[in-house]
Protein backbone atom coordinates (compact mmCIF):
# COMPACT_ATOMS: atom_id res chain seq x y z
CA UNK A 1 0.00 0.00 0.00
CA UNK A 2 1.36 3.41 -1.00
CA UNK A 3 0.30 6.26 1.24
CA UNK A 4 0.19 10.01 0.58
CA UNK A 5 0.65 12.22 3.65
CA UNK A 6 -1.05 15.64 3.65
CA UNK A 7 0.10 18.14 6.24
CA UNK A 8 -2.15 20.48 8.20
CA UNK A 9 -2.10 24.21 8.88
CA UNK A 10 1.34 25.75 9.54
CA UNK A 11 3.04 22.36 9.21
CA UNK A 12 5.31 23.37 6.30
CA UNK A 13 7.36 26.51 5.83
CA UNK A 14 9.93 25.28 3.35
CA UNK A 15 12.25 23.84 5.99
CA UNK A 16 10.22 22.55 8.92
CA UNK A 17 9.99 18.82 9.48
CA UNK A 18 6.91 17.28 11.03
CA UNK A 19 4.94 14.01 11.26
CA UNK A 20 4.74 13.74 7.43
CA UNK A 21 8.49 14.11 6.92
CA UNK A 22 10.69 11.36 5.51
CA UNK A 23 12.37 10.54 8.82
CA UNK A 24 9.54 11.19 11.29
CA UNK A 25 8.57 8.61 13.91
CA UNK A 26 5.18 8.26 12.23
CA UNK A 27 6.64 7.63 8.77
CA UNK A 28 9.09 5.08 10.19
CA UNK A 29 6.22 3.35 11.99
CA UNK A 30 4.14 3.09 8.81
CA UNK A 31 7.09 1.55 6.98
CA UNK A 32 7.64 -0.92 9.80
CA UNK A 33 4.06 -2.07 9.26
CA UNK A 34 4.71 -2.79 5.58
CA UNK A 35 3.36 0.45 4.11
CA UNK A 36 5.10 2.50 1.44
CA UNK A 37 5.12 6.30 1.38
CA UNK A 38 4.48 7.47 -2.17
CA UNK A 39 7.34 9.61 -3.52
CA UNK A 40 8.88 9.60 -0.06
CA UNK A 41 11.73 11.92 -1.04
CA UNK A 42 9.41 14.33 -2.89
CA UNK A 43 6.23 14.46 -0.80
CA UNK A 44 3.22 16.56 -1.71
CA UNK A 45 3.54 19.99 -0.10
CA UNK A 46 1.21 22.96 0.03
CA UNK A 47 1.49 26.36 1.67
CA UNK A 48 -0.36 25.16 4.82
CA UNK A 49 -1.59 28.74 5.22
CA UNK A 50 -4.81 29.24 7.13
CA UNK A 51 -7.98 29.60 5.07
CA UNK A 52 -11.65 30.07 5.81
CA UNK A 53 -11.30 33.24 7.87
CA UNK A 54 -12.68 35.80 5.43
CA UNK A 55 -16.01 36.26 3.73
CA UNK A 56 -17.27 34.68 0.52
CA UNK A 57 -15.81 31.82 -1.47
CA UNK A 58 -12.43 33.47 -1.97
CA UNK A 59 -11.42 32.71 1.62
CA UNK A 60 -11.36 29.00 0.69
CA UNK A 61 -9.01 29.59 -2.26
CA UNK A 62 -5.84 28.44 -0.48
CA UNK A 63 -7.41 25.03 0.15
CA UNK A 64 -8.94 24.83 -3.32
CA UNK A 65 -5.61 25.59 -5.02
CA UNK A 66 -3.87 22.95 -2.91
CA UNK A 67 -6.60 20.43 -3.74
CA UNK A 68 -6.28 21.05 -7.48
CA UNK A 69 -2.51 20.60 -7.17
CA UNK A 70 -2.97 17.36 -5.19
CA UNK A 71 -5.17 16.03 -7.99
CA UNK A 72 -2.49 16.92 -10.54
CA UNK A 73 0.23 15.40 -8.30
CA UNK A 74 -1.50 12.01 -8.40
CA UNK A 75 -3.13 12.27 -11.83
CA UNK A 76 -0.79 14.46 -13.92
CA UNK A 77 -2.80 15.47 -16.99
CA UNK A 78 0.23 15.54 -19.32
CA UNK A 79 1.70 12.23 -18.13
CA UNK A 80 -1.09 9.62 -18.25
CA UNK A 81 1.45 6.82 -17.74
CA UNK A 82 2.31 8.29 -14.33
CA UNK A 83 -1.24 8.51 -13.01
CA UNK A 84 -1.93 6.68 -9.74
CA UNK A 85 -5.09 4.55 -10.10
CA UNK A 86 -7.84 5.35 -7.60
CA UNK A 87 -7.66 1.83 -6.16
CA UNK A 88 -4.07 2.58 -5.12
CA UNK A 89 -4.70 5.99 -3.56
CA UNK A 90 -4.55 6.00 0.24
CA UNK A 91 -4.32 9.38 1.96
CA UNK A 92 -3.69 10.41 5.57
CA UNK A 93 -4.33 14.08 6.28
CA UNK A 94 -4.15 16.25 9.38
CA UNK A 95 -6.26 19.23 10.42
CA UNK A 96 -7.12 21.50 7.45
CA UNK A 97 -5.38 19.03 5.17
CA UNK A 98 -8.91 17.59 5.19
CA UNK A 99 -10.15 20.55 3.14
CA UNK A 100 -7.32 20.09 0.62
CA UNK A 101 -8.25 16.43 0.09
CA UNK A 102 -11.95 17.23 -0.19
CA UNK A 103 -11.28 19.81 -2.89
CA UNK A 104 -9.13 17.27 -4.76
CA UNK A 105 -11.84 14.59 -4.60
CA UNK A 106 -14.54 17.09 -5.56
CA UNK A 107 -12.44 17.93 -8.63
CA UNK A 108 -12.33 14.27 -9.61
CA UNK A 109 -9.55 12.52 -7.66
CA UNK A 110 -10.50 8.93 -6.90
CA UNK A 111 -9.47 7.82 -3.40
CA UNK A 112 -9.59 4.27 -2.09
CA UNK A 113 -8.96 4.98 1.62
CA UNK A 114 -8.90 8.37 3.31
CA UNK A 115 -7.81 8.73 6.95
CA UNK A 116 -8.63 12.24 8.17
CA UNK A 117 -7.02 13.18 11.50
CA UNK A 118 -8.81 15.93 13.45
CA UNK A 119 -10.02 17.81 10.40
CA UNK A 120 -12.27 20.76 11.35
CA UNK A 121 -15.88 20.16 10.34
CA UNK A 122 -16.97 23.33 8.57
CA UNK A 123 -20.39 24.33 7.26
CA UNK A 124 -18.89 26.25 4.34
CA UNK A 125 -17.08 23.08 3.22
CA UNK A 126 -20.16 20.82 3.23
CA UNK A 127 -21.01 21.38 -0.46
CA UNK A 128 -17.43 20.43 -1.35
CA UNK A 129 -17.50 17.42 0.99
CA UNK A 130 -20.79 16.31 -0.54
CA UNK A 131 -19.31 16.52 -4.05
CA UNK A 132 -16.15 14.72 -2.89
CA UNK A 133 -17.74 11.76 -1.12
CA UNK A 134 -18.73 9.75 -4.24
CA UNK A 135 -15.04 9.69 -5.19
CA UNK A 136 -13.93 8.36 -1.78
CA UNK A 137 -14.50 4.64 -1.31
CA UNK A 138 -13.80 4.73 2.44
CA UNK A 139 -13.36 7.80 4.65
CA UNK A 140 -12.39 7.42 8.32
CA UNK A 141 -12.50 10.61 10.40
CA UNK A 142 -10.54 10.65 13.68
CA UNK A 143 -11.34 13.20 16.36
CA UNK A 144 -9.68 13.91 19.69
CA UNK A 145 -11.06 14.93 23.05
CA UNK A 146 -11.60 18.26 24.77
CA UNK A 147 -7.90 19.11 24.67
CA UNK A 148 -8.21 19.55 20.91
CA UNK A 149 -9.05 23.24 20.81
CA UNK A 150 -7.47 23.62 17.38
CA UNK A 151 -10.19 21.56 15.69
CA UNK A 152 -12.77 23.91 17.22
CA UNK A 153 -10.77 27.03 16.24
CA UNK A 154 -10.65 25.63 12.72
CA UNK A 155 -14.42 25.97 12.44
CA UNK A 156 -14.50 29.70 13.12
CA UNK A 157 -16.10 31.87 10.40
CA UNK A 158 -17.63 28.81 8.71
CA UNK A 159 -21.20 29.95 8.77
CA UNK A 160 -21.61 28.14 11.48
CA UNK A 161 -21.82 24.60 12.88
CA UNK A 162 -20.30 25.17 16.33
CA UNK A 163 -18.14 22.45 17.90
CA UNK A 164 -18.54 19.27 15.86
CA UNK A 165 -16.01 16.49 16.46
CA UNK A 166 -17.32 13.76 14.15
CA UNK A 167 -17.80 14.39 10.44
CA UNK A 168 -21.38 13.73 9.29
CA UNK A 169 -20.26 12.58 5.82
CA UNK A 170 -17.43 10.24 6.84
CA UNK A 171 -18.09 6.53 6.47
CA UNK A 172 -16.65 5.97 9.95
CA UNK A 173 -15.94 8.25 12.90
CA UNK A 174 -13.35 7.30 15.52
CA UNK A 175 -13.10 9.28 18.77
CA UNK A 176 -9.88 9.14 20.79
CA UNK A 177 -10.71 11.02 23.97
CA UNK A 178 -7.19 11.08 25.43
CA UNK A 179 -5.63 12.60 22.29
CA UNK A 180 -5.08 16.23 21.39
CA UNK A 181 -4.98 17.87 17.96
CA UNK A 182 -1.66 16.41 16.87
CA UNK A 183 -0.79 13.55 19.19
CA UNK A 184 -2.37 10.88 16.99
CA UNK A 185 0.41 11.57 14.49
CA UNK A 186 3.23 12.52 16.85
CA UNK A 187 2.84 10.22 19.87
CA UNK A 188 3.84 6.60 19.10
CA UNK A 189 1.31 5.40 21.68
CA UNK A 190 -1.46 6.29 19.20
CA UNK A 191 0.07 5.12 15.91
CA UNK A 192 -1.49 1.65 16.00
CA UNK A 193 -4.99 3.18 15.94
CA UNK A 194 -4.27 4.70 12.55
CA UNK A 195 -2.65 1.50 11.30
CA UNK A 196 -5.79 -0.40 12.29
CA UNK A 197 -7.88 2.02 10.22
CA UNK A 198 -5.63 1.40 7.21
CA UNK A 199 -6.38 -2.29 7.15
CA UNK A 200 -8.51 -3.42 4.18
CA UNK A 201 -12.23 -3.11 4.75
Amino acid sequence: MSIILISGTHSWDGTRKDWWSTDSDFTKYLESQGHTILDKDRPFVWSTRIGGVGFGDEDLAVWKAAGINLYAYLVPPRCPDKQVPGKDVTIISHSHGLQVVLFAAAAGLKINTFIDICGPVRKDMMPIATAAKPNIRRWVHFSAGRRDRMQWFGTLFDGHFGIVRGHPLAHQNVSVKDADHGSLLRDPAHFSKINDALKPN
